[in-house]
């Protein structure tokens, strides 16, 4: 649907929206600006309710069957003990890996590449882009790890799949 904006939390009231900060620093997805290509449906389709960025790592509570970044939810629960978009009971081991379809369609999105800012013009497919990561000449730091199933940096603890 052209035009189509996912609300953030739909199920919380007007203030509590206002006052719910779950992160002092960068949101763990992808930010939508990276992606060159993205229609409004894979964009209703692929982005986080929490983060409003493209899934990074995601997980699907089974209530709803939303899906979130891995790190979105997981502070989410944090704090709260019930679903962000139904208030539904929600543990972090109610939480499943989304279907491989899902994985293999974000996989195939293209993503302008993490050193942009330094000058990079690559656009690869999210699988990709690991690979091309790790041989950019723009990145200084060739030991940057990600993880090969979820596509985003690959943190201590990390246990995808």
């Amino acid at each position: 649907m052209p035009g189509y904006e996912i609300e953030r939390f739909p199920s919380l009231s007007a203030n509590e929206k206002s006052e719910y900060t779950p992160f002092a620093t960068k949101m763990p997805g992808y930010e939508i600006e990276r992606f060159p290509s993205l229609s409004a449906n894979e964009k209703s389709e692929y982005t986080c309710s929490i983060c409003q960025d493209i899934f990074c790592c995601p997980m699907t509570a089974p209530c709803c069957l939303q899906t979130f970044c891995e790190d979105c939810i997981h502070n989410w629960l944090q704090t709260n003990n019930t679903c962000p978009y139904d208030r539904k009971t929600l543990t972090v081991n109610g939480l499943s890996r989304p279907p491989r379809v899902l994985m293999n369609m974000l996989g195939k999105l293209k993503i302008r590449c993490d050193f942009r800012d330094k000058g990079c013009k690559e656009v690869v497919n999210l699988e990709d882009l690991i690979q091309h990561t790790t041989k950019c000449k723009y990145n200084v730091d060739k030991n940057v790890k990600k993880c090969k199933k979820c596509f985003c940096e690959q943190k201590s603890g990390h246990d995808c799949i």
